[in-house]
């Protein structure tokens, strides 16, 4: 039984798996120093650990984004973000929940990190899933299904598109009913995206342009542009999704460098075991061209590396008994056995990904300030379309229709995604 003494949630250890903690987890040395240099992190393998005391680190934080610590950390990878404003929405479901002290939403790694004063994960699970996102654990894909669906409700609505504007030629009447049908179909799950970011408290957001938009052009007898409308909708958000995913592709690959298990060597005997059970002074075995998965000291007296994925190096390194290799390297030549000298969490791959994620908690002034002006951006738009739409007939005596369309194309054209993806994507890149 693992005890929690601070927040006395008392869970045994085996209920909190589905969560990644973030246990006695210390803030990153700045980027001059070495790899080398930096301490090891104490990582348990609970979902939640309580400690009292937090690190000097925090001190260096601005007022606006300052670290309040629980005395329970969490964290979950998120699936289904196309862009920083899912990471808002995220953000603002789970800071609702009682007991949270501070949530943020990593966008690079697209992991979700919770302080809380007590155990509130399953809340946390629950708040994710109402907005419409899924927490998920490292070794499930459901990232890939979630684009596969959006790409076939995008050829779906492309085909449909072209049967109405085919139809309309020799049957106007079937072609626009046709268009009616498609303008339907795309409304559904766009409709279904806009209630769930608004019960989740996030009422101003792309998807509820959309279906305003998009049921306004319905009311009003523009069927082919309503559909039109949802087609190129699915078709930016594809595009989203990819610079997002080409964004965090740097990330993705350093993560992709780490071996999910090893060959141990216990009395001469091979077993393979999973990275956590690996501790300093184990004994493994890596084949020629296999990467080393946590940093180790070679055992065997003379060997070749590929390390170019961590140093940039084009050539192999030639090491010798006694020399210590980061995890990530690859024997190049030979097998070869070395000695675990890292912790679980605590290898030359883990510590650089700790660097990045503290490189995005602290967002760049010109970050912050989309950020906030991407909050009333979204209403301001709204505000004006419908201003567009009222204001004329009202004051001026003008026909309603010609006014309602001109709203509907400001509501559209206001689309703010580009705004909000553009910093970001570049910090992410850069990172």
């Amino acid at each position: 039984m693992h005890q929690h003494h601070a927040c006395g949630c008392g869970k045994p250890r085996a209920s909190h798996a589905a969560a990644k903690p973030l246990c006695q987890v210390r803030q990153a040395r700045p980027l001059s120093l070495s790899i080398h240099a930096a301490t090891p992190v104490t990582a348990d393998t609970a979902g939640c650990c309580c400690d009292g005391n937090s690190s000097p680190g925090n001190e260096a934080n601005t007022a606006e984004e300052s670290d309040r610590r629980g005395s329970c950390h969490f964290s979950w990878q998120v699936s289904g973000m196309d862009c920083p404003g899912c990471a808002r929405t995220i953000e603002t479901a789970v800071r609702q929940i009682s007991g949270i002290t501070d949530a943020r939403v990593l966008f690079s790694s697209e992991k979700l990190v919770v302080n809380a004063d007590n155990d509130v994960q399953s809340a946390v699970e629950q708040a994710v899933k109402k907005a419409g996102f899924q927490l998920v654990t490292p070794s499930e894909t459901p990232s890939a299904s979630s684009r596969g669906q959006q790409n076939r409700i995008l050829m779906l609505l492309a085909l449909l598109v072209l049967a109405s504007s085919v139809l309309s030629h020799f049957a106007p009447a079937w072609g626009d009913r046709l268009f009616v049908l498609t303008t339907l179909v795309g409304l559904v799950p766009v409709a279904r995206g806009a209630w769930q970011r608004l019960r989740s408290g996030s009422p101003f957001t792309i998807e509820t342009l959309m279906t305003l938009a998009s049921a306004g052009a319905l009311i009003i007898g523009a069927h082919a542009e309503a559909a039109m409308v949802l087609v190129l909708f699915q078709l930016g958000e594809q595009l989203e999704s990819y610079a997002a995913s080409r964004a965090r592709s740097g990330v993705t690959s350093l993560m992709a460098l780490r071996p999910e298990s090893a060959i141990r060597l216990e009395q001469g005997k091979r077993s393979e075991v999973p990275l956590a059970a690996l501790q300093p002074g184990d004994v493994i075995e890596v084949a020629a061209g296999s990467r080393l998965p946590v940093d180790g000291r070679l055992i065997s007296p003379l060997a070749s590396f590929d390390e170019s994925a961590l140093t940039g190096e084009s050539l192999p390194v030639t090491r010798a008994s006694g020399e210590e290799i980061m995890a990530g390297a690859t024997s190049v030549d030979r097998l070869v056995t070395l000695e675990v000298v890292s912790k679980p969490g605590e290898s030359a791959i883990d510590r650089i990904l700790q660097l990045i994620e503290e490189a995005e908690t602290h967002r760049a002034p010109v970050e912050r300030f989309i950020d906030q002006f991407s909050r009333i951006y979204t209403p301001l738009v709204m505000l004006l379309s419908l201003l567009v739409m009222v204001v004329p007939p009202l004051l001026f005596a003008g026909d309603w229709q010609p006014w309602i369309y001109k709203g509907l194309t400001l509501l559209l054209i206001g689309c703010p995604c580009a705004l909000v993806i553009s910093v970001p994507a570049a910090i992410t890149s850069g990172l």
